[in-house]
């Protein structure tokens, strides 16, 4: 994937889930598989970016009209394991819990009510 940028963007940790391709349901597999064979994969550098570049539309996109498909990949003793981002879920989750952190004006003004209505 090509570099957007030669800015660091600052990262907030979380846990990754890293799973074994046999883990997942045959359909999903078979994705996950030909995705980790690419030669381009994205950096954690591009997930943030991506989520970032959401926030700057009016209104802003809190959360991706569609799941990414796209995932953090890496091999452990020779087995080969996936983390999907699965940013539109993880979007909603942390969406769901804003209501419980901020007073309902400052909601309101960061992600007006009708894009939080928009919930799956």
């Amino acid at each position: 994937m090509p570099k957007v940028s030669s800015v660091i963007v600052p990262y907030a940790a979380y846990l990754r889930v890293y799973e074994p391709l046999a883990a997942f349901p045959e359909e999903e597999r078979g994705h996950w598989t030909r995705y980790a064979r690419r030669t381009d994969l994205p950096s954690y550098q591009d997930e943030l970016r991506r989520s970032l570049a959401d926030l700057l539309p009016v209104p802003p996109v809190p959360v991706p009209v569609h799941e990414s498909a796209d995932a953090f990949v890496t091999e452990v003793d020779g087995v080969v394991c996936v983390c999907p981002w699965r940013t539109r879920l993880r979007g909603w989750q942390a969406l769901e819990e804003l209501a419980e952190d901020f007073p309902q004006p400052v909601l309101d003004a960061c992600c007006p009510p009708f894009v939080r209505r928009q919930s799956p």
